[in-house]
């Protein structure tokens, strides 16, 4: 088998170039560097990179044949939604960028909380609490806003294939007060912080693989999402609420809390996995609908790796087992 592990010099040739670009865009002042995020989102529209990956997909959510009526879109729409979301992504990246920037007086004088008292409720419990979050607006700011607001925050992460640029970009979440926790056997790091009772941000918008992962509907279309998420908030008895970053204004961000997502039993537990599953992604559906313009739309949420159709016919069997029994996990 061949050696794949990274280059040493490549690596760190990667790393003086990424210090390089992060020192020139830590100059402008942040509306400065919004503006840039914007230009740089823009013109990956023009150029057209994932463009038709992002056009698919909200085609698919909001001009298909399984739309609802009042949830379609002309495809005027659709482009002012893409274009939206390409600036967005480009601002993001600049963001990402400029973390070392992200001081406290940063997190103090532009950024805020909406609806804190969600989360101290559930924090009163003394078992932590997980906070369901997508790729949206900031993204990861979410987080540092959380642990500025003095909750002690974690955020899962995957990691980045070179090492070296993976330490930067953990450095730099930690700057930001946050604690990265690499997604690879995370199960341990995250019960013990919410027996700490801390706080754990999820991004919950990705597709996983068909062992990482368990099939939910995700607008009418099956997909995957983190099947671990369920057996934790079973086994803790933590609170799992709902969570959106939101740009509102050059360089301004706000964090808002959703009421608490409770937990629905069911005896047979891989039952209780699918249906507990499906409402943290109806969740993140309902924030995409909210603000669509803000998520990442150049994902390919709908990819199934690894699976087959066996797998996906045997998910199909449990969603009619459990309409049968009342419980409607019909798509949107």
């Amino acid at each position: 088998m061949a050696d794949r592990r990274p280059n040493p010099l490549l690596s760190w040739l990667t790393y003086a170039v990424a210090r390089t670009v992060m020192f020139f865009f830590s100059i402008p002042s942040w509306e400065t560097a919004d503006r840039l995020g914007t230009a740089l989102g823009v013109l990956a529209y023009r150029l057209g990179i994932r463009r038709g990956v992002v056009m698919e997909n909200l085609e698919f959510v909001f001009a298909s044949e399984k739309t609802p009526p009042d949830r379609r879109k002309s495809p005027e729409e659709l482009q002012r939604i893409a274009r939206a979301t390409y600036a967005n992504f480009g601002r993001v990246v600049v963001n990402y960028l400029r973390i070392f920037k992200q001081d406290d007086r940063f997190w103090a004088e532009r950024t805020r909380c909406k609806n804190p008292e969600v989360l101290r409720e559930a924090l009163k419990r003394g078992k932590g609490a997980m906070v369901l979050v997508a790729h949206m607006g900031g993204w990861e700011m979410g987080t540092g806003i959380a642990a500025h607001q003095d909750w002690p925050s974690h955020i899962i992460v995957k990691r980045i294939a070179n090492p070296v640029l993976n330490d930067l970009v953990n450095k730099g979440r930690r700057f930001t007060g946050v604690n990265p926790i690499p997604a690879k056997d995370s199960r341990d790091a995250i019960v013990a912080a919410l027996d700490r009772n801390e706080v754990i941000c999820l991004v919950f918008d990705q597709s996983m693989t068909h062992r990482q992962g368990i099939y939910i509907d995700f607008f009418g279309r099956p997909a995957t999402a983190i099947k671990s998420t369920a057996g934790i908030v079973r086994d803790t008895g933590t609170a799992i609420l709902g969570g959106a970053n939101r740009r509102i204004g050059p360089g301004r961000y706000e964090l808002v809390f959703y009421p608490e997502i409770p937990w629905v039993h069911h005896e047979d537990f891989e039952k209780a996995r699918l249906i507990n599953t499906q409402n943290y992604s109806r969740f993140i559906e309902r924030v995409i609908l909210e603000k669509p313009e803000d998520w990442f739309w150049l994902h390919r949420r709908w990819k199934i790796r690894g699976g087959s159709d066996e797998a996906v016919e045997e998910y199909r069997r449990r969603v009619e087992e459990l309409a049968a029994e009342g419980f409607d996990l019909a798509g949107t």
